[in-house]
């Protein structure tokens, strides 16, 4: 992965979508004023107090939470192949699409835990971040 922007102003004029089936947390639509990273790239963003680790594989944008389940190491300064990103820290791999655990040395996969997955879209040229709330112990 190549630069990484950390740039974290948020515009909460979006409003919510209901992509949710009923009864369940909608999604609220966050833009923000970061630019998409280009192919092979991250990037950083702070959304409602939530650092979010962006990637751009081939034009397809992923979201985790940026904290590595091991030892809180920022992911987005990680590198990705074969769908998983890995921490530049410890090892530890994370699947791009779900945040679960997939690689690293026994002694790291033992004591790390799975990442939050965030849904990102990129709005013209700038990140948008679905969010949802936070469930009870995340």
């Amino acid at each position: 992965m190549d630069a990484i922007d950390e740039t974290a102003a948020v515009d909460l004029s979006q409003h919510p979508t209901n992509d949710a089936p009923t009864g369940e947390p909608r999604t609220r639509w966050i833009l923000t004023d970061t630019p998409v990273p280009p192919p092979g790239a991250s990037t950083r963003v702070v959304v409602e107090g939530r650092a979010v680790a962006i990637f751009n594989v081939g034009g397809r944008l992923y979201g985790l939470a940026s904290e590595c389940g091991h030892r809180g190491a920022p992911l987005e300064q990680g590198s990705v192949k074969d769908g998983a990103v890995s921490c530049n820290k410890h090892g530890a791999q994370f699947r791009l699409d779900s945040g679960t655990v997939v690689g690293g040395n026994i002694f790291v996969r033992r004591s790390t835990h799975p990442v939050r997955t965030y849904t990102v879209q990129s709005r013209g040229v700038n990140v948008a971040v679905g969010v949802r709330p936070l469930e009870e112990g995340q």
